[in-house]
């Protein structure tokens, strides 16, 4: 367990801050004021969603472009994504759970493996 945690503590404290804003009072958490447009939070779900997914992409790579990236790992946020979608609305009184909020975070996990592979095809690691 504590060999997982060393490995994945950039995922594991990226996870921690997605469920924090995502479980806190709503009232709470102020993203200033250039994200204060129509479905702005859409836009703050696909970008956690998607730094997420690369951070965990590149965690099971152990950080190097030429690491067996394990896409097996998308499913977390996934997960993560629907569990607090429905705790949201559970839990809180401040939040609701949101169809459009899961397809923002669905959309930011698709784009991030999209741009980790073309990321991966396009720099070659240097040849030892």
């Amino acid at each position: 367990m504590v060999r997982f945690i060393k490995k994945y503590y950039p995922s594991i404290l990226v996870a921690v801050i997605i469920m924090w804003l995502s479980l806190s009072d709503s009232g709470k958490v102020n993203p200033g004021r250039f994200l204060m447009f129509e479905n702005s939070d859409k836009v703050g779900h696909f970008i956690a969603y998607s730094f997420f997914t690369c951070v965990l992409l590149f965690n099971s790579s152990n950080w190097k472009l030429s690491g067996e990236i394990k896409y097996l790992v998308v499913i977390a946020p996934f997960l993560l994504g629907i569990t607090l979608e429905i705790l949201q609305r559970l839990t809180t009184t401040t939040r609701q759970a949101d169809f459009y909020d899961f397809l923002a975070n669905i959309t930011g996990i698709s784009i991030a493996v999209l741009f980790v592979f073309v990321l991966r095809s396009v720099i070659r690691p240097r040849e030892a």
